[in-house]
């Protein structure tokens, strides 16, 4: 090979080198005199509500909760292919940074991106804990003006979201009635024995469910978006069982569909009842309903004074009634009194409330010869009857 020819072919390299150059610069750092803009919009993005063992977002969560960021790099007010900044988060934490292509990526202690052709990179920021407020993206030595804001909602519904509602089913008016489901009859006086306030199997449980509109404007973040029930009052507790089995909790943690709807569950109630919260919250979403949960007497005694009385007798007592709660204090309510057979013995009062402290006086007035019995029942209810001993009626 002649010296002219071994000269154009070590050129070659260099010259295809050279033009290769000229269209992939080598990356630099941006020029102070440069300028870098954040490109990005003003939407929020939502915190994770819950965390797993190892600190990470339990899925599926509420959207989104990440979105894109492009930076516009210049210099001499033109695209300044291969300058490169670093990109910080303020609070360090707040918000991961994440590659999208090749114009950004992760290095050792640092999150590098270098403009393409056209001046720009593109990557995402993302959410990954429980953190809210508002985030701050700069550059590493940059000046105060190449900065950009980043909102993190908390998880849940914006005060903008509408018809937020807690629905529970059964409730006449605000009331919780007594079932009465438990109720235990005892025909004499005696000492008895307790029981649990959470009878099993016939505990009185409401179904219920919380809804939501979804935002005209941002309707994809209803869908996941968390809702967290409660129970106010150590009487009730909440649970996705109908049969109301433990464990007791006062809390529950649901999210709703993308229609808005959370699944079904149960507000459960013990027999000791009283005025209670019922409290459905997303983030600045709040619906409450305050009810009144009435006293489920268990035990009912219905005690005979009197086996045998005569034809004609006014208005005398036969026997006492009294109620009682499942620890045993006494219970006021009203029960029906009914004869099993009004031509021989016909009751003075059809109805009678039963005291807080002694009994309550159960009279008739004796028509006829013949044998009848009391029969005692919760007001308006045919069930449980508690009968008294059979009382027979004679000629005087």
């Amino acid at each position: 090979m002649t010296g002219a020819a071994r000269l154009a072919w070590l050129g070659a390299p260099l010259l295809a080198g050279a033009l290769l150059g000229a269209c992939v610069p080598d990356s630099h750092p941006l020029p102070a005199s440069g300028s870098a803009l954040f490109l990005l919009d003003s939407k929020p993005i939502y915190a994770a509500d819950m965390l797993d063992d190892n600190g990470l977002p339990v899925l599926p969560r509420q959207e989104p909760y990440e979105k894109g960021v492009q930076l516009f790099l210049t210099s001499s007010n033109a695209p300044d292919h291969g300058a490169y900044v670093d990109v910080l988060v303020s609070p360090p934490g707040a918000l991961d940074l994440v590659t999208t292509d090749d114009t950004c990526e992760q290095l050792p202690g640092a999150f590098r991106c270098i403009a393409a052709e056209d001046g720009y990179t593109n990557f995402k920021v993302r959410s990954e804990s429980d953190w809210s407020g508002t985030a701050e993206l700069s550059l590493v030595g940059r000046n105060t003006n190449e900065r950009a804001v980043v909102t993190i909602n908390p998880a849940g519904l914006p005060a903008s979201t509408p018809n937020f509602e807690l629905i529970v089913e059964g409730i006449e008016g605000s009331q919780v009635p007594a079932a009465y489901t438990s109720l235990s009859c005892a025909l004499e006086a005696g000492q008895d024995t307790g029981f649990d306030k959470w009878p099993e199997g016939k505990i009185r449980a409401r179904e219920a469910q919380v809804r939501a509109t979804p935002p005209t404007d941002t309707p994809g973040i209803i869908k996941h978006a968390p809702v967290i029930i409660e129970s106010l009052h150590a009487e009730a507790f909440v649970t996705l069982d109908p049969e109301c089995e433990p464990p007791r909790d006062s809390r529950l943690r649901l999210q709703l569909d993308a229609e808005g709807l959370s699944p079904r569950f149960y507000f459960c109630f013990s027999d000791l009842g009283g005025a209670m919260a019922l409290v459905a919250t997303s983030w600045q979403q709040k619906a409450q309903l305050n009810v009144n949960v009435a006293l489920e007497p268990r035990l009912l005694r219905v005690v005979t004074t009197d086996q045998t009385v005569e034809v004609g007798q006014f208005q005398i007592e036969v026997g006492t009634v009294s109620a009682f709660l499942s620890a045993l204090e006494q219970a006021s309510f009203t029960v029906d009194v009914r004869s099993s057979d009004p031509t021989v013995l016909e009751v003075t009062t059809p109805y009678l409330t039963t005291p807080l402290s002694g009994q309550e006086s159960i009279r008739v007035t004796a028509l006829q010869p013949g044998t009848a019995t009391i029969e005692v029942t919760p007001q308006l209810f045919s069930s449980p009857q508690c009968d008294s001993d059979p009382i027979t009626v004679v000629e005087p």
